[in-house]
């Protein structure tokens, strides 16, 4: 009985001994010679395919065409191996995905790739995002910029010489760079005339006409007389330079003074003579005389040219801005000097299209031009369309169209190079203003409505409000008796048919 209890903790004792030498010693390491190495540990790994699709779409990483970012259907609209989802220009192939500007889209996609942003706005149409064009209402691909002032040649106020504030004091479009010193400040107000002590009065006055910083006008007895700024000789009175605070008569060489109509334009002045010829004065920078020649300004009238061949009497004459338009008793319409936005009404706009002598006005065979009024850069004329209907009298306007003024419903900003008709007939009277127009249209039933359209920034279109531009003839108050109306750079005037 002894003997079996003491094989009870004996029999423990075996089963340990054998348990441990089954297990093979601990092996120390060891720095010398070749003794045994201790196994590296070996990380789980996934199930095959995951660690090699990092974007978890299902497809493995070496043929994924987007592997940063989920796209199973491997979309590749350009063809150049880079899914649509990862391709910064998806429509064009670029393999390289050069991005010159760092804005996410590719150079070939990026209509403005030296200057980061992702708005691709591009107004003018001309492949150029409005953020680096440098004329972004104007095509222009060419991106000329004569005078490097960063204002492309076709959109610059004076585009051979730097001025990128691009100032224009007067509102004619061409900047304050590019014209005489009397320019940017004809809105100086001037001495009104008062006549000298002892100095017989002047006869009573016909017509007047009033100039960006000067003014003339034609006396009872047929005399013209001019006053105001004289820098560039706009008085006509054999000088130049300084002002005249009193009327002085017009020098015609070899003329008698006796006129018929004058007009008085911002810098330059024409008249009418009573033999029908006509003349012009002033400041000739862009041509403007009409005489065959650009340059110096004229301090006496000087003959505007016209073929010797055609008739050369003039019934109507306009100024106002760089440019003038005259119709003759022959009923053809005639314009000359700046051209930038196609007042001439030619067909033709831009900076190397001024005219230096009159050229003709497009129009119809079956066209009469009655009267003619040119804006600073913009013209409107009205024309009886059909010579046996005399009531269907019609309003044309052309030129720049940057404040609606030609009133024929376009965009802002458009050019129009040739006559194009404004809605409405039977009007009586149109003036172009700085960049708006107005006009008189006879009633059905007897009596006249006036309309305006075009910029109204200051209340100048009259119609009880300031809205900054209508594109359509809009009609001013309730008055139904109009008579005369006229236009300034931003104001108006207008008569009554029983006024004075």
């Amino acid at each position: 009985m002894k003997s079996a209890k003491n094989l009870l903790w004996i029999l423990p004792v075996i089963l340990i001994v054998f348990a441990m030498a089954g297990c093979p010693a601990k092996e120390e390491a060891t720095t010398e010679g070749a003794g045994p190495t201790v196994a590296t540990p070996v990380p789980i790994q996934p199930p095959p395919g995951l660690a090699n699709d990092a974007d978890g779409d299902g497809i493995p990483y070496d043929t994924d065409n987007c592997p940063d970012f989920a796209n199973a259907d491997q979309a590749d609209e350009d063809g150049d191996v880079i899914g649509d989802k990862c391709d910064n220009c998806p429509s064009v192939p670029n393999p390289d995905q050069k991005d010159s500007d760092n804005d996410g889209l590719g150079d070939l996609c990026d209509n403005c790739k030296n200057k980061a942003g992702l708005d691709q706005t591009d107004t003018d149409g001309d492949g150029l995002g409005d953020i680096c064009d440098n004329c972004p209402n104007k095509p222009n691909a060419d991106q000329k910029d004569t005078d490097n002032d960063k204002i492309g040649s076709v959109c610059d106020n004076c585009p051979n010489k730097s001025n990128p504030d691009q100032k224009d004091t007067d509102n004619n479009a061409v900047g304050d760079a590019c014209e005489p010193a009397a320019v940017t400040a004809m809105q100086k107000p001037l001495q009104a005339f008062v006549r000298p002590a002892g100095t017989a009065p002047l006869p009573e006055w016909i017509q007047v006409s009033a100039g960006g910083a000067h003014t003339c006008a034609i006396a009872a007895n047929n005399m013209l007389w001019c006053w105001g700024d004289n820098t560039v000789s706009q008085l006509g009175t054999g000088d130049r330079g300084g002002q005249k605070s009193v009327p002085a008569q017009v020098k015609a060489e070899g003329l008698d003074n006796n006129w018929k109509y004058v007009s008085a334009g911002a810098v330059n002045t024409c008249a009418i003579h009573a033999s029908g010829k006509l003349f012009c004065w002033g400041s000739n920078v862009m041509g403007q005389l009409g005489i065959g020649a650009g340059g110096d300004s004229a301090a006496t009238p000087k003959p505007v040219k016209i073929d010797a061949t055609l008739e050369t009497k003039w019934k109507s004459v306009s100024v106002k801005g760089l440019h003038v338009c005259a119709v003759m008793t022959t009923s053809n319409l005639y314009c000359w000097g700046f051209n930038q936005y196609g007042q001439l009404g030619n067909g033709e706009s831009g900076p190397g299209f001024l005219k230096k002598e009159p050229v003709l006005v497009q129009r119809d065979e079956r066209t009469d031009w009655l009267e003619v009024t040119a804006g600073v850069s913009h013209t409107c004329a009205i024309r009886i369309k059909d010579k046996m209907i005399g009531e269907n009298i019609e309003i044309l306007c052309w030129g720049y169209n940057g404040n609606k003024q030609l009133g024929l419903g376009l965009d802002a900003g458009d050019i129009v190079t040739a006559p194009r008709l404004i809605d409405g007939t039977k009007w009586q009277k149109v003036t172009a203003g700085g960049d708006y127009s107005c006009a008189v249209q006879g009633r059905l039933l007897g009596g006249n409505n006036l309309y305006c359209w075009g910029d109204n920034s200051v209340g100048q279109l009259g119609t009880g409000s300031v809205v900054s531009i209508t594109g359509k003839p809009v009609q001013v108050g309730t008055l139904q008796d109009w008579k005369e109306i006229s236009a300034g750079g931003t104001h108006t005037c207008g008569k009554e048919q029983n006024s004075l």
